[in-house]
């Protein structure tokens, strides 16, 4: 009875060595976990900040100084922020001053949706000798982007950056002197070609006619008669531009009781016609504006003729 009262203490004693014991070891652990897990965040920060690749070469370090140099100045002169904006020239201004034979290729990728912008140092080749990569997190607008500058050597070719344009090419005489029919009229070159108005003129095309136009006008643009009589005016139709085309004659504020009418009441400028007004007894007497109108298609032109009606 005794004996087995001192065993079940032993055992409970053991039992709680054992559970203070994994108590110890569970903090540890814990106390473990948390200092890798802080030392893996400084790492990767120290990637995201600085160098991520080193060649262990004097070229290598020397590459890599070039490249984080280069990252200094983009970030020092707001060429980033622009690049940002999709000012790549501020970029490749600066790239442009490198060592001919290095090459620089600058990614910066929005973070959020994940668009990325790539500016390459022109002339660079896409093999990428000895490659340095150096990245930084900028904030630009309260958005995240990520900007990384890749750098290598162009393997020997030294780069051109900026190669001299190719000559222009010999400019073509005017038209108009160039001992060519170029409007296919027969007629050639200043002054033959009518089209031509000098001989440095560089269009021999003709000028296109003037578009049709008229004018319409009343002589005399007045007159009286006593009611139960008539009286007549001209109207002449006058073409002033263009070719001519077709042009009627209508009238309003004839007056009542009365006869408004012309002969003839259309034709092709330049015409005459006349107009007539026969009143009647009944016609009141007073004085009537008439409208005289020409119309062809969307052109309309007045004159207007004053009829006085007596007793």
């Amino acid at each position: 009875m005794e004996n087995n009262i001192k065993g079940k203490e032993i055992l409970k004693d053991n039992k709680r060595k054992n559970t203070n014991k994994n108590k110890y070891r569970s903090a540890f652990l814990l106390t473990v976990d948390g200092i890798f897990a802080l030392i893996t965040l400084l790492i990767v920060l120290y990637i995201i900040t600085n160098q991520t690749f080193q060649v262990p070469s004097t070229r290598g370090i020397y590459l890599k100084q070039i490249s984080l140099d280069t990252f200094k100045i983009l970030e020092d002169t707001g060429k980033i922020a622009l690049a940002i904006e999709l000012n790549n020239s501020a970029v490749r201004e600066v790239f442009n001053d490198l060592p001919a034979n290095s090459c620089m290729q600058l990614t910066i990728e929005h973070v959020a949706s994940g668009n990325r912008t790539i500016i390459l140092r022109p002339g660079c080749a896409i093999f990428k000798n000895e490659l340095q990569i150096s990245s930084r997190i900028v904030i630009h607008n309260s958005q995240i982007y990520l900007a990384q500058l890749e750098s290598w050597y162009s393997n020997g070719t030294t780069i051109i950056v900026n190669p001299p344009p190719p000559p222009p090419p010999p400019s073509a005489p005017p038209q108009c002197s160039d001992s060519a029919d170029n409007d296919g009229d027969s007629l050639i070159d200043y002054p033959n070609d009518p089209g031509c108005t000098s001989a440095s003129d560089d269009d021999e095309f003709n000028a296109p006619p003037p578009s049709f136009d008229f004018t319409v006008s009343v002589f005399p643009a007045s007159g009286s008669v006593s009611k139960g009589n008539s009286i007549s005016t001209t109207v002449t139709v006058t073409l002033t531009s263009g070719t001519p085309q077709s042009v009627s004659l209508t009238q309003t504020g004839c007056p009542p009781s009365s006869t408004c009418g012309f002969v003839p009441s259309s034709g092709t400028p330049t015409y005459a016609s006349t107009f007539a007004v026969v009143t009647t007894n009944p016609t009141p007497t007073g004085v009537y504006p008439i409208i005289i109108r020409g119309t062809s298609g969307a052109i309309i032109k007045n004159a207007t003729y004053t009829l006085t009606v007596t007793t």
